[in-house]
């Protein structure tokens, strides 16, 4: 009985011994150890663009003006189909028929029927830029742009690319940092990301199809880059 209590107690200091100097072991190793903040970004061309698009017409009646607008829309529709816009690509955001008014001597007088609407477009790709410029160009009288938006939809290209950067940047300034503290840079022991969702730089001011027509050197449009950033919060061990 005296001897199995023997071995327990053993065992007992011989676990409180080898607890406290692991304790001890996690303890130097946290002091040898750096955490540092790199920061990376990355450019990419926006692969899509959303045009806004409206047409007004006038009639003497109500169904005249609608008929006028029917009409444009059908050379509307001709003109995206031949520039291979799917209709799913195509929305309209807005149908209206109102009276038109004037004013004579003071008065308002009736002036027949003015009939709007407004769609929407987006385009896709590789070179959006150069997709809207045809398509702006080829849109038939009667139709103006209200609006000409450029956006970046397949981001994970450039995240990838800003962590990479980020990384690269953190273990610069971890190498840098053992270095000056008489150490080796070690293994990587724990990482953090936090993205960005990213900015538009150069942004794009779109004029109407009149606007534009009334001065050929406007007419380019300029998607600009979008810029991704990235952190990563990197810990690394010192040897």
């Amino acid at each position: 009985m005296k001897g199995l209590r023997a071995v327990l107690c053993t065992l007992m200091l011989c676990g409180t011994y080898l607890g406290a100097m692991y304790y001890q072991s996690q303890e130097e190793t946290k002091d040898f150890q750096v955490t540092v903040e790199g920061v990376g970004s990355s450019k990419q061309t926006p692969d899509r663009v959303d045009i806004v698009l409206s047409l007004s017409e006038t009639g003497a009646t109500s169904v005249d003006a609608r008929n006028a607008v029917a009409q444009t829309m059908k050379r509307l529709e001709a003109t995206l189909s031949g520039q291979k816009v799917a209709t799913n690509q195509i929305k309209t955001e807005n149908v209206s028929v109102q009276q038109d008014w004037d004013y004579v001597s003071g008065s308002r007088v009736a002036n027949g029927y003015i009939a709007r609407q407004t769609l929407s477009v987006f385009l896709s790709g590789a070179d959006v830029e150069k997709a809207a410029e045809v398509l702006q160009a080829k849109l038939p009288n009667r139709v103006s742009v209200d609006s000409i938006d450029f956006s970046l939809v397949e981001k994970k290209m450039g995240n990838d690319e800003a962590r990479n950067a980020a990384f690269e940047d953190a273990k610069k300034q971890a190498a840098q940092l053992a270095q000056l503290a008489g150490k080796k840079l070690g293994k990587v022991v724990a990482i953090s990301a936090s993205d960005d969702q990213g900015q538009m730089i150069y942004p794009v001011r779109a004029k109407s199809v009149n606007q534009v027509a009334e001065s050929a050197s406007e007419s380019k449009l300029y998607a600009g880059e979008q810029e991704q950033t990235a952190k990563l919060t990197v810990t690394f061990e010192l040897e």
